[in-house]
């Protein structure tokens, strides 16, 4: 037995577990009902990452990568996310094709990624050769588009512009696997409920299903392409909750011949409820969590607990993985939209420091045992709610728990004969290992 567990001020320490045989009514049973297979945890590449860790010497950036990646270290990531042309904590704004009109893509290009994406996954790909890497953009060339902007607008229907944009990703998937990086899952389109200021494209389910069944989907399998499409980024704000956001899912999943294209559906925000409806109408379609709230830069753990929430919740919605958007940032560093984003890790540049926030912490305590191939247990108790466990493939059993009371808090664990009594300190991170 194991226990880890990390408050604001002591992070990652190991605690005494007492072997416990009386009755406690506050408990936490694990039962034989068992959930979701767990593929795996992650984070998101960006420019911004790699300029960051470039900053530091090399023993530095050593430990930074053999902290997320190696599968004997912290916190073991093995599925990563990479955007198709920029992000919010890109350089610039960009895509891989500006020229108008070039339906053809003969100046297709991924000459930006050379300067910090592709060079940030080779180096992680070192520790973690087996890792899974999704991709996604968050909007098309604006030439595709019938605003001509990268900021609100549609995907243009017009079949040259779906064939043109189809074409467009599998020329991403296929330079990047030319450069020794293999894209498992495309995740498509990315933020198509919520019209706003930033970056987009918003684009009807039949439009979506037209341009899958009908141009994506052909396209890749007669190129022998076997990655995976993914519906992705299905969100949007309340308004949307029970009306458009059904009508969105059964414009492309009740046509069998789309659905039978797809793989899974991930999702990054306002969208609990959404994947409820999922569940309960599509049970046999993978679930992923692509994106969770990226603060505002303070890293604080008052926010870090509201992730580790997060990641249960989701995780009990059912999603197979779980990935985060930043994993290393620049102090106080904004991004091209000019506000802060909170990270894992913090490079501050003045005392040539790295800092492990929080949401390190907060991570580390899911990826570090929960591994790849394990199955989610139900629990029973009043301690439910603020508890999750997993099986790994040798039996081993996890239970990831969080004190979120301004107190300590005992609880009593009950896995199969065996009881222990724990003392929970006051807003805390715990992680169990039987």
């Amino acid at each position: 037995m194991k226990w880890i567990q990390s408050t604001d001020s002591r992070k990652w320490e190991e605690k005494k577990i007492i072997q416990h045989t009386s009755e406690f009514e506050n408990y936490i049973h694990l039962t034989n009902i068992y959930g979701q297979e767990i593929k795996g945890f992650g984070a998101c590449f960006n420019d911004a990452g790699y300029t960051a860790v470039n900053l530091l010497n090399e023993d530095l950036r050593k430990d930074i990568f053999s902290s997320l990646f190696s599968p004997k270290s912290e916190c073991k990531f093995n599925i990563c996310f990479i955007p198709i042309g920029f992000n919010e904590n890109a350089e610039l704004l960009y895509s891989h094709n500006e020229k108008d009109g070039d339906l053809n893509m003969t100046c297709f290009s991924i000459a930006n990624d050379h300067r910090y994406l592709l060079p940030y996954i080779k180096e992680s790909l070192v520790y973690c050769p087996e890792m899974v890497l999704i991709a996604s953009q968050q909007t098309p060339p604006v030439w595709m588009k019938d605003s001509k902007s990268y900021y609100h607008g549609q995907l243009r229907n017009e079949p040259s512009i779906l064939e043109a944009y189809a074409l467009y990703l599998l020329k991403f998937i296929q330079l990047y696997k030319a450069e020794g990086v293999n894209i498992k899952q495309i995740h498509i389109p990315n933020i198509i409920l919520a019209e706003s200021k930033f970056p987009e494209r918003v684009i009807s389910g039949e439009k979506l299903a037209t341009f899958i069944r009908d141009f994506l989907n052909p396209l890749l399998k007669n190129k022998s392409v076997e990655t995976e499409i993914w519906l992705s980024s299905l969100n949007g704000n309340e308004g949307y909750l029970s009306y458009e956001y059904s009508r969105f899912i059964e414009d492309i999943l009740f046509d069998k011949t789309v659905r039978d294209c797809i793989n899974g559906v991930s999702y990054q925000s306002f969208d609990i409820d959404y994947i409820k409806f999922m569940n309960n109408s599509w049970p046999e379609i993978p679930l992923a969590r692509i994106e969770n709230d990226c603060g505002s830069g303070d890293n604080s753990w008052l926010h870090a607990e509201k992730i580790f929430r997060l990641i249960r919740i989701y995780l009990l919605s059912g999603v197979e993985y779980y990935i985060y958007p930043n994993m290393i940032l620049q102090e106080n560093k904004r991004n091209i939209f000019c506000y802060a984003q909170n990270s894992l890790i913090t490079v501050n540049l003045e005392n040539n420091m790295v800092v492990y926030n929080p949401e390190f912490y907060v991570m580390r305590h899911y990826s570090s045992f929960v591994e790849s191939g394990s199955k989610r247990i139900e629990t029973k108790g009043h301690w439910s709610n603020m508890t999750i466990a997993f099986e790994n493939a040798d039996g081993s059993k996890i239970v990831i728990m969080q004190n979120p009371f301004n107190h300590p808090q005992q609880a009593v664990i009950k896995v199969d004969s065996l009881s222990v009594s724990v003392i929970l300190e006051a807003r805390s991170f715990n992680t169990f290992i039987f």
